[in-house]
């Protein structure tokens, strides 16, 4: 009996003792293992925008919801359009309303918190041009998120024109050339030619008188 006690005990240890080396074996895989990143996701900066009009967005959607959102939702998009509203949501989220042609709706674009000066001064019907990131629609509304204002372009600068370049810019361009002064176009100039008054002749007395 006690042999029999004794070699159970032994079985025991053993498969503790087989565990313990197992479980310090696969701690030691696991911490040799190299872990790779994974690649980043694009942003929505790096896709190109897609240039839409309120009105086009609007007509797409109740045209064809499931359609349009394969177009627009989830997507950079850019518009242009007549601001109808500015206003506030229930989270205190700022939205433009973009006039879409229906009297009753618009494209509703939430801005993000950064936009916030700038929407204090916009003006209803004043033109503005967003880029978002399409939604969807909620009760025939089109949606838009993380919008920002485009950047206006810089003013073209027009060179101007050969006639209208005067003789004195023309002769500053040109390398070593130096305007003359006053004095040296005075003397340059040819002294105007004096006229010698004609004196009359008198006659001289005769003889005989």
């Amino acid at each position: 009996m006690k042999t029999f006690f004794a070699l159970v005990g032994a079985v025991v240890v053993g498969v503790l003792v087989i565990g313990i080396f197992v479980v310090i074996g696969s701690n030691n895989a696991s911490s040799n293992a190299t872990v790779t990143p994974a690649d980043p996701a694009p942003s929505a900066s790096d896709e190109p925008s897609i240039d839409v009009s309120p009105y086009r967005l609007y007509a797409d959607y109740h045209r064809n919801e499931v359609s349009a959102d394969s177009m627009y939702k989830g997507r950079t998009l850019k518009l242009t359009g007549a601001v109808e509203s500015i206003n506030k949501n229930a989270f205190d989220e700022i939205y433009v309303v973009l006039a879409d042609g229906n009297e009753f709706s618009g494209v509703q674009a939430k801005l993000q918190p950064t936009e916030a000066p700038k929407a204090a001064q916009l003006s209803r019907g004043e033109e503005v041009t967003l880029v978002c990131k399409g939604a969807t629609m909620i009760v025939g509304t089109p949606m838009l998120e993380d919008c920002i204002f485009s950047l206006a372009e810089p003013p073209q600068q027009v060179s101007p024109t050969r006639s209208s370049a005067s003789a004195e810019q023309v002769a500053a361009q040109q390398p070593g050339a130096e305007q003359p002064t006053a004095q040296q176009a005075a003397a340059q100039q040819p002294a105007p030619e004096q006229t010698v008054p004609a004196v009359a002749s008198t006659p001289l007395p005769s003889e005989n008188q």
